[in-house]
């Protein structure tokens, strides 16, 4: 489900952003979703010094995996134009309704190479929170289903971190299901629920593993951790309900993302959270001596 984010773009200026569970703007064109998030990595690698993002075109092509020159081209292209066309609805404060472009709307794609200029204040919110969600670019080699999969598997991890049970190597199928656009039972032919469901999800996973180091491996499991029995594994492509109620549990490989700034903020705040809680007193207090 979309959600949406708000953040203070300037004096009296509140952005409303329509964004997913995890604050990443929402898009469903998974070609327009690979070139945001390489272009938000590039500008967090450079130290968001410059509203231009630049990307030579073999790099890029490279980074695809795309051998054809042409047909890359038609895709940047695309994805520049989706991302041109993205505004946001902001409030000034009389309350009046405007609107703010992701892009200045210059940007454009050449034989050398991709370029693209964020709009300032949605720039300076990036500048701002300087929160890194670790895609590896491996992941743009992904087909569109298996980029979602492993955008989410790995914003699971970051939103988890160090949390008990194992939670932040785990997600759930029916999260997966959700956003891999993949139909429910009621819209497929009786005896089709693994040909056209379940099977693909799989697919999807595997894709994962043998695209890059991202994952090197994952297990169906119930929610709580629990293996299935031997039944269950032989069922489970054929049982929507048994199927949709399962997790995944991740192995990663040599690409998993480390989170290692996160890890001490949110270390370095549970001392502070720690060292600031005094021990309530119980008990009456005693009585003093009379003199």
């Amino acid at each position: 489900s979309t959600q949406t984010f708000s953040y203070q773009a300037g004096a009296g200026v509140e952005v409303t952003i329509p964004a997913d569970a995890q604050g990443i703007i929402a898009l469903n064109d998974p070609n327009a979703a690979k070139m945001l998030d390489l272009l938000q990595t590039r500008a967090y690698s450079a130290g968001y010094t410059d509203t231009l993002v630049s990307i030579p075109f073999r790099e890029f092509m490279e980074v695809r995996g795309l051998k054809d020159i042409k047909s890359a081209k038609e895709q940047a292209r695309k994805a520049i134009d989706a991302l041109d066309s993205l505004s946001f609805t902001f409030t000034d404060k009389k309350g009046n309704m405007q609107r703010i472009a992701l892009s200045q709307r210059t940007s454009g794609v050449s034989g050398r190479g991709i370029y693209f200029r964020y709009n300032q204040d949605y720039f300076g919110y990036l500048r701002a929170t300087r929160e890194k969600t670790e895609y590896p670019e491996a992941m743009q080699r992904l087909s569109g289903r298996a980029y979602f999969f492993a955008r989410w598997i790995i914003d699971q991890k970051r939103r988890n971190l160090g949390r008990d049970g194992n939670i932040e190597n785990r997600v759930s199928v029916a999260k997966l299901l959700e956003i891999g656009g993949l139909p429910r039972p009621d819209e497929v032919p009786s005896g089709h629920i693994k040909k056209r469901i379940t099977a693909p999800f799989d697919k999807a996973l595997e894709d994962i593993v043998s695209n890059g180091d991202i994952i090197a491996g994952f297990t169906y499991r119930h929610s709580g951790g629990r293996e299935l029995t031997d039944e269950e594994t032989e069922t489970m492509w054929t049982d929507y309900n048994l199927f949709k109620s399962l997790v995944i549990e991740t192995e990663w490989g040599s690409m998993e993302p480390e989170y290692s700034q996160i890890r001490e903020r949110r270390a370095a705040h549970k001392a502070i959270a720690a060292a600031s809680t005094t021990p309530k007193k119980r008990g009456r207090p005693k009585k003093q001596p009379v003199k």
